[in-house]
C-alpha cells in the first residue's frame, strides 16, 4: 500500500495543485426564452431534458427586455421557443441574437417565430436563408433526406406536413440537415424544417414536438436528447448523475404531474431487493417525464401504460406482477391517478416514500434527497482538455458521459475515480465518496490495461478505496447479496478477504480467465457495512 499512497501524493500534486488557475467552470447554463409562463412548451418539455443532459435550464420571460449576457462566463447556449411569438423588445432582437453568435453561443430557435422585423436577419445570423412561402404545405411534400436516430423519435414524420416556410442552410458543408422535405420531383423546391447549424439550430413550429387535434397529448417528433446535443454543440461533457450506484443503474426518478406541485409528489424510489409493497397500481400519468426515460401517455385514465426506463421495456409490468427481477433493475413505481385525484396521489406518493424509509428497498443505505441535492450543487471546472475537476458534490458519486462508446477513463490523469462502466453508448464513472479531491479525465485513445483493479459496477455502496497493482482495500454497505464485477489483468489469480462488520472474515479464491473480469457475489451480510480486500496470488514474490 505504501506504493500506492505514494503514486496519490504525486498525482495530487501534479494534477490538482498546478492547473488549478487554469481551471473554470465548465459553462453549463441555457437561458431560455419563452412566453407562457409556467405552462411554455419549452419549460414542461425542454428543461427536462437539458436537465438530464447536465445543463441548467435558466427561463426568461420574452415580454421584458432581452438580458444582458454579454459578461456571463456560465453560459452553454440560449433556446429561444416561444409559444405565441410575441416578444417585448423586437426591434433589437436580431442584434441581441447576433451578438450571442459572434461571441460563439448557439442559439436554437424553435417553435413560433419571434415576432421581429428583420426576420430574414435573424435566419442569417444562424447560418440559415429564409424565403417567406404563403403556400401551405401538405401532401405534395415528400421527405428526400432525415438524420436516422434522431427524425421520428416517438411519432413519424408523415403527409400532411405542418405548413412551414423555406429554410435552408447557408453553408451545406456547416449544416447538419435532421429533415429536409420536397415538393413533388422538383429539387429546387426544398426546405430544411429541422436543421442544426455551426452557429445552433433551427426546428420549424410543428417539426420538433407534435401535438394531437385537441391539445392534451404530445410525441417527440425529434430525439431531444440528441436534438439537444446536436444543437448546444455538446461533445464530452461530465455530467453529474443521481441515478446510478458505483456505475449501476438502480433508480429512477419518475415525475407525475395530477396539478400539484412536481416536485411534491416526485417518486424517486431504488430497485433491489423487493418489488413493490402498495395496494395501488403502479404507472406514469399522462404526459409524465423522466430523468432517463419516457413514459407514453395512456389515452385515457385507467389505460394500461408501457413504460421506458433506464431503456428496459416491461420492467414496471414484471414489478407489478411480484416478479423478483433476477439482476438490479430500476424500481421506478408511479401512482396511478386521474388528473383530478391530485390530492389522492400526494397522500399515495408520501405513503410510497414512508414505506421506502421504513425497509432497506435500495440496494444500500442511500439518502436520494442527498444525491439530487449534490446533483444540483456541484460543480465542474474545465482544467485542461478531457481533464475536469469536481467540487461541492456532496453525496453524489456518479459522473456520465453520454455517446461515449469512443470514451474511456484517463487513469494516469484521474484522482478519486474508483471505475466506470458502460449502459447504453453511456459511461459512467464512480467517484469515491471519500475522495475529497476529484479529478476525472477521459481519452479517445486506445484502451490500455489500467496498473490496478477498477470498478466496473457494484450493488452494493463501495468507498475509500485504496489500491495499487497487486491489491484493493475498501469499505462496503449494501442490501442482499454483494454483486460486484472488476477490471483486472486477465488470466490472474485472487484471494478476496471479506469482513462483515463484527464478523469473521470469509476468504474466497477467484481465477479471471480472458475478458480481464474478477465477477462474485458476497453474501448478505453488509446490511451494518463491511471491509474487502484482494490480493494478487500468481505474481512471483521478488527475494531480499
Amino acid at each position: 500500500m505504501t506504493r500506492m499512497l505514494a503514486l496519490a501524493a504525486v498525482l495530487l500534486c501534479t494534477l490538482l495543485a498546478s492547473p488549478h488557475a487554469a481551471a473554470r467552470d465548465e459553462p453549463r447554463t441555457i437561458v431560455m426564452l419563452t412566453d407562457r409562463g409556467d405552462a411554455s412548451t419549452p419549460l414542461r418539455h425542454a428543461a427536462p431534458i437539458l436537465r438530464h443532459l447536465g445543463l441548467i435550464p435558466e427561463p426568461h420571460d420574452a415580454a421584458e427586455p432581452l438580458p444582458d449576457l454579454g459578461a456571463r462566463s456560465d453560459l452553454r447556449g440560449v433556446l429561444i421557443w416561444l409559444d405565441d411569438g410575441a416578444i417585448g423588445d423586437a426591434a433589437g432582437f436580431t442584434a441581441w441574437v447576433t451578438r450571442l453568435t459572434q461571441r460563439g453561443v448557439p442559439v436554437v430557435l424553435m417553435g413560433r417565430l419571434p415576432a421581429t422585423a428583420d426576420r430574414f436577419g435573424l435566419f442569417l445570423t444562424l447560418g440559415l436563408i429564409y424565403a417567406r412561402d404563403d403556400r401551405a404545405y401538405g401532401f405534395d411534400l415528400g421527405i428526400v433526406d432525415s438524420a436516422a436516430g434522431i427524425a421520428g423519435y416517438e411519432r413519424r414524420f408523415e403527409a400532411p406536413f405542418p405548413p412551414t416556410d423555406i429554410v435552408r442552410p447557408l453553408g451545406a458543408a456547416e449544416a447538419v440537415p435532421v429533415l429536409v422535405l420536397q415538393r413533388r420531383g422538383d429539387a429546387s423546391d426544398r426546405t430544411v424544417p429541422l436543421v442544426a447549424t455551426a452557429r445552433g439550430a433551427y426546428a420549424a413550429d410543428g417539426y420538433a414536438l407534435w401535438r394531437s387535434a385537441d391539445g392534451r397529448h404530445t410525441r417527440w417528433l425529434v430525439d431531444p436528447v440528441d436534438w439537444f446535443r446536436l444543437a448546444f454543440q455538446i461533445q464530452a461533457l461530465p455530467v453529474p448523475d443521481a441515478t446510478t450506484l458505483n456505475a449501476r443503474r438502480i433508480f429512477s426518478l419518475g415525475i407525475a404531474t395530477a396539478g400539484a406541485d412536481q416536485h411534491d409528489i416526485a417518486v424517486a424510489l431504488a430497485a433491489g431487493i423487493s418489488a413493490a409493497r402498495t395496494e395501488r397500481p403502479i404507472r406514469l400519468l399522462d404526459g409524465a417525464a423522466t430523468a432517463n426515460g419516457w413514459a407514453e401517455p395512456a389515452n385515457r385514465c385507467g389505460d394500461s401504460l408501457r413504460a421506458r426506463l433506464m431503456g428496459r421495456d416491461g420492467v414496471l409490468k414484471r414489478l407489478a406482477r411480484g416478479e423478483a427481477p433476477h439482476r438490479v433493475v430500476p424500481y421506478a413505481p408511479v401512482l396511478l391517478a386521474c388528473p383530478a385525484e391530485g390530492e389522492s396521489l400526494l397522500v399515495a406518493a408520501n405513503a410510497i416514500l414512508d414505506d421506502a424509509a421504513s425497509r432497506p428497498l435500495a440496494t444500500a443505505n442511500l439518502s436520494l434527497a442527498e444525491l439530487e441535492a449534490g446533483r444540483s450543487s456541484a460543480r465542474i471546472e474545465w482544467v485542461a482538455p478531457g481533464l475536469w475537476r469536481v467540487t461541492g458534490r456532496g453525496a453524489l458519486n456518479t459522473l456520465r458521459f453520454d455517446d461515449a462508446d469512443h470514451l474511456r477513463v484517463d487513469w494516469e490523469r484521474s484522482v478519486g475515480v474508483m471505475g466506470a462502466g458502460r449502459v447504453n453508448g453511456a459511461l459512467y464513472v464512480s467517484l469515491d465518496p471519500e475522495a475529497t479531491e476529484i479529478a476525472v479525465a477521459v481519452t479517445n485513445l486506445p484502451w490500455t490495461l489500467p496498473p490496478f483493479a477498477t470498478l466496473v459496477e457494484s450493488r452494493w455502496a463501495v468507498s475509500g478505496l485504496v489500491r495499487d497493482i497487486e491489491t484493493a482495500e475498501m469499505s462496503l454497505q449494501g442490501y442482499g447479496t454483494g454483486d460486484m464485477v472488476w477490471s483486472v489483468e486477465p488470466h490472474s489469480d485472487w484471494e478476496l478477504r471479506f469482513t462483515p462488520k463484527g464478523g469473521r472474515t470469509l476468504r474466497y479464491r477467484a481465477e479471471v480467465g480472458a475478458e480481464g473480469l474478477l465477477a462474485f457475489s458476497l453474501p448478505a451480510l453488509a446490511a451494518e457495512g463491511a471491509s474487502l480486500s484482494f490480493e494478487r496470488q500468481d505474481f512471483a514474490e521478488v527475494g531480499p
